[in-house]
């Protein structure tokens, strides 16, 4: 019998590894999208038998994905399931209408799993356990004889389903936790975007105000008079100098022929380097984001130098993201490997902050903000980019862990340099 499939479409990393682990517990192949983007691409060559969709997305959010979905006849008849930390009959009524076959919680439970893939026929219903059939003669009545159990066999029956609670629990408290965290860091961010926000407002100069024209016309009169004079002053110098046009020609001929031969005769002087573009280079640690509020107001800061200086060219952030040496597991989390363990011993060669990191916390406002209004104050002259790259210089693989993480605190930056445009 060919295993049913579900797909999941959640831009959060955890919680497609939890609900992944729990539709797995019903024998279901799991396929995951990040993107509602990435999800109707999947829709295209694939037909998912059920299909778990988030709310909140980068891009096209969860209630758009479904309403397409829904109006595509080969695919409209895949029940779809909403999940999202919103509450409320506004959000249920908002993805019953787009065309949502179920509502479910951000955090929803093993139970409430099972019953809406049963519900929608996805998995096969619970058997009752039929009676056993009586042994009496019919009309005799029936005696039930209780089996003997011991202490060890109790426990040995009970130790099992204790365990399997204990994980499931687990589980759900992580999926809890990092929804809350998620939320906490999110709040976190806005706070912080607004203080960034106000200090590019008060780094970023005023632009100048527009000369007003003059709102008397005996200003206009006086000044035309000026120019008619100073036009006529101009053509009797002219006149006079063409006399006297020649004789200068010929003294300055003479005096260019007497500089270039000082010059052929001289030795040459040492050409003087100009002064190089101010480049700034800041560490990160391990998960910590690139650009936080004061990374945003030192990048200002910066920009305002190169302004002020009259530098045109490219103003490029570079973002320099290591892989590092950690163990762990997506459930519990990870972390940095102790430093005498060898390399071929880590969990994971990565940063897992940055992956779930969302296109807004990676470049949040302020910085958008900010790159749009160097490049338009200065009409393009300035063209500030931000750029990401990977690091290198790791050592082999026979080191340790704590050689490798050496090697990643060094590649991971994030650095400003000016790239002049060449005349």
């Amino acid at each position: 019998m060919t295993a049913k499939r579900a797909l999941i479409v959640d831009d959060s990393k955890s919680a497609r590894v939890v609900l992944s682990r729990l539709l797995e517990k019903h024998n279901l192949e799991v396929e995951t999208r990040e993107s509602a983007e990435g999800a109707l691409e999947y829709l295209e060559q694939h037909r998912p038998d059920v299909i778990f969709m988030d709310h909140v997305m980068p891009g096209m959010d969860g209630l758009s994905a479904v309403q397409l979905i829904k109006k595509d006849p080969g695919i409209a008849s895949i029940p779809i399931l909403m999940y999202t930390s919103q509450e409320g009959a506004i959000y249920a009524d908002a993805a019953k209408a787009s065309g949502a076959d179920g509502i479910l919680p951000k955090q929803m439970s093993p139970s409430d799993i099972t019953d809406v893939l049963i519900r929608l026929k996805v998995i096969p219903a619970r058997t009752p356990v039929s009676a056993p059939a009586a042994t009496a003669a019919e009309g005799a009545p029936a005696v039930v004889v209780a089996p003997v159990l011991s202490a060890a066999d109790i426990r040995a029956s009970v130790e099992p389903l204790v365990r399997e609670q204990a994980v499931e629990l687990r589980r759900h408290l992580t999926a809890s936790l990092d929804g809350l965290s998620i939320k906490v860091a999110a709040d976190i961010a806005r706070q912080i975007e607004n203080a960034a926000a106000d200090v590019v407002r008060r780094l970023t100069p005023p632009p100048p105000e527009p000369v007003r024209p003059p709102s008397r016309p005996w200003l206009l009169i006086c000044a035309l008079f000026l120019a008619l004079g100073g036009a006529a002053a101009l053509g009797m110098l002219v006149l006079r100098g063409q006399n006297e046009r020649v004789g200068l020609r010929a003294t300055v001929d003479r005096q260019a022929a007497a500089l270039t031969a000082a010059l052929a005769a001289a030795a040459p002087a040492a050409s003087v380097p100009s002064a190089p573009w101010p480049t700034e280079r800041h560490q990160l640690g391990y998960g910590e984001a690139p650009f936080t509020a004061a990374r945003v107001a030192q990048l200002a800061s910066w920009l305002n130098t190169l302004e002020q200086r009259g530098f045109v060219g490219t103003a490029r952030v570079v973002v320099s993201v290591a892989d590092y040496c950690l163990t762990g597991n997506p459930g519990d989390g990870y972390e940095v490997a102790p430093s005498d363990m060898p390399v071929s011993g880590c969990d994971l060669r990565g940063s897992p902050a940055d992956e779930i990191r969302t296109s807004i916390q990676r470049e949040p406002p302020a910085l958008n903000a900010l790159v749009s209004a160097i490049t338009e104050r200065t009409h393009g002259e300035i063209d500030a980019r931000v750029a990401y790259a990977k690091a290198s210089g790791y050592p082999a693989t026979g080191a340790s862990a704590g050689q490798w993480n050496a090697a990643a605190i060094k590649g991971h930056y994030v650095e400003f340099v000016a790239q002049p445009r060449n005349p």
